[in-house]
Order: C-alpha cells, then structure tokens, then sequence
C-alpha cells in the first residue's frame, strides 16, 4: 500500500516517521502529511497494487485518490485516514524496515565518564526508568529502552555504545514533559537526567508512580463517582492508589463511599 512507501520525495518515510515521533496532534500531522505528499499542490504518479495491477494515484489537499486500471474505479483516502492508516503501521512496528532502521540517525555521544554516570545512576535506581541527555536526546537503554519503546511505540535500536552493544530508544529534550507523563500514567518511576555545561547531568524530573493522578480520561470516572474533595481524601487514605486499588483488601467505588472514614487495610501490600 502506498502509504506504507511514503512519497515521491527522498527520505520522505523517515521524515513521516519523524512526524509521528514529535507531533502528538493527529490532525496536525495529517496536514503534515499532506503537505508531505504534496508540498508543490496537486499531483499524481502511476501505481502499482498489491496483486500486480496497476493504476493512478493522484495527491491534492483532500487525500490520496487512487484510479485502477482498466475499470477507471477511484477511491479516495482522505488525510486523516491517511494518518490513521500510517500510525497503525508505526504502533506495530511495521512502517520502517530495518534498513531504514538503520538509516535513521540516532546520536549517542556516550563516553566513558558519561556511562560510568549513567551507570552509577542506574545503580541508585535499579526499577525506575532512567533517561540519560546524551547528544541531543533524552536516551534510555538497555531493558529500560524496551519498556519505553512499547509505552511510547517509539523505535527501538541495538547499537554499540559504551556500555556495549545494548538496545536504545529516546526523545527530544523539547518533547520531555509530555513524553515522562505517558511514561509515569503507564505506572513507571521515571528519572530523567539532564546534561549540564561540563557534562555532567543533573535531575531534571523524578516522577514517582505511587504520586500519579489521572487527569483524564480517569477524571470521568472519578467525577461520575467521587467529588474532589472525596476523591483527595481517598488518595490520602488509600496509598495503593488508583491503578492497584483492584488488587487490594480496599475494593473502595461509588458505592462503598462509607470506606472514606476508614484506611487502607493493605497498607504493607503496597
């Protein structure tokens, strides 16, 4: 399908991939889409479909218009269909191929002083998630890069680093509040070190999983629920919070609010 080639430009799926790594907005990067597709206004080029025919594909400001040869038959793919049909692709891994994996530059700039930190770091923090600045991102590596890769549906890549050849993943400093919160709502610690002037990195986040509160969608069951006031007052009661609560002796919901004048009866299961 043609939306798994990206367009008649050079590097145009790696840019597209980008796309989708730095804005969060799908009807942003739809237009990006477009405008990747047709930076210059409407055009076309012939295709090829999947089981050998061929055909015409058109590209203008409303989508994709594709024309089967010989019926002349058109169906037209929208943009936001277009930027639905891509991030499925991108969620299951299954956009970029491993040379184009491969081509994606990924700087580390990881010496040996920066790893030996790093190290030591991950020692003080064996079950958070550490990123680590190190040349223009914030990098997490080995196990840790796994797990953000998934929650994150980011790429995941094996390269030789001073720590040895080890599987990374990372984001823009620019992206690192959004990026730390979808990584804290999954129920991760998260630490992110940030680089300072002499190259060594200072805390710029800690995030503790037990201290998140679901703003949204969450809210609407809370607010179906409990009142903020309710709510603060579980919160400060029940320490096993919102996501273990169904795996502790509270069973606390809308209709055991009498549970607000008790405490956790798990409080050393946390």
């Amino acid at each position: 399908m043609r939306c798994a080639e990206g367009s008649n430009f050079e590097d145009s799926k790696l840019r597209i991939w980008q796309i989708y790594q730095m804005q969060p907005d799908r009807k942003l990067r739809a237009k990006a889409l477009a405008n990747e597709y047709a930076p210059y206004g409407p055009g076309g080029s012939s295709h090829t479909y999947l089981d050998g025919s061929s055909g015409w594909l058109d590209h203008d400001s409303k989508g994709l218009t594709f024309e089967h040869y010989p019926d002349h038959q058109k169906v037209l793919l929208r943009w936001d269909r277009v930027e639905k049909y891509i991030d499925l692709m991108i969620q299951s891994d299954r956009y970029l191929s491993d040379k184009e994996r491969r081509a994606i530059d990924f700087p580390l700039e990881l010496n040996a002083a920066s790893a030996a930190e790093y190290t030591a770091l991950k020692a003080q923090h064996p079950d958070t998630l550490v990123g680590f600045e190190a040349g223009g991102n914030f990098m997490f590596y080995g196990e840790d890069a796994a797990k953000v890769a998934k929650v994150l549906n980011s790429a995941l890549f094996t390269r030789e680093t001073a720590l040895g050849e080890v599987q990374v993943t990372g984001f823009p400093p620019s992206l690192w509040a959004r990026k730390s919160k979808e990584l804290w709502s999954a129920g991760n610690d998260v630490y992110l070190a940030g680089l300072n002037e002499d190259g060594t990195h200072h805390q710029t986040k800690h995030l503790h999983k037990e201290d998140y509160l679901p703003i949204a969608p969450s809210s609407i069951w809370m607010a179906g629920n409990f009142g903020l006031t309710e709510w603060i007052l579980i919160r400060a009661r029940f320490p096993c919070r919102i996501w273990r609560w169904q795996k502790c002796g509270c069973r606390f919901s809308g209709r055991n609010r009498w549970f607000l004048s008790g405490s956790c009866t798990s409080r050393n299961r946390k």
